[in-house]
């Protein structure tokens, strides 16, 4: 059940996304998610992240864990034909401005994950 949004946040003109209905995640989410954790030596550890710049695919494109350092690590392919760099970063800045666009972005990562 979603939370109300407060009178200022419904005044908002994007706040009709937060009521819309949410896509369907696509099949390969639920597998993801049924896998439960990987095994943390298939895991990019954060001082090799660059190697997410690299071509080619990494040992854990899709997967969870707790790596030794007690750090976590999440990977989640995203195919996003047409998305520029431009667009990615317009859309990170975007979001974190305030509290209705964070909001509206949690929600979308929630409906995600089904």
């Amino acid at each position: 059940m979603l939370a109300e949004l407060t009178a200022a946040e419904k005044a908002r003109p994007y706040s009709k996304y937060y009521y819309e209905e949410m896509v369907e995640p696509a099949k390969e989410i639920y597998r993801f998610l049924e896998q439960g954790t990987i095994d943390s030596s298939f895991a990019t550890p954060i001082h090799q992240r660059n190697d997410l710049l690299k071509p080619g695919n990494l040992p854990a494109e899709m997967g969870y864990c707790k790596m030794p350092d007690g750090t976590g690590f999440v990977a989640m392919v995203t195919k996003m034909p047409g998305v520029t760099s431009e667009m990615i970063n317009w859309w990170f800045a975007w979001q974190g401005l305030e509290g209705l666009r964070y909001k509206i972005w949690t929600l979308l990562e929630n409906n995600s994950r089904g």
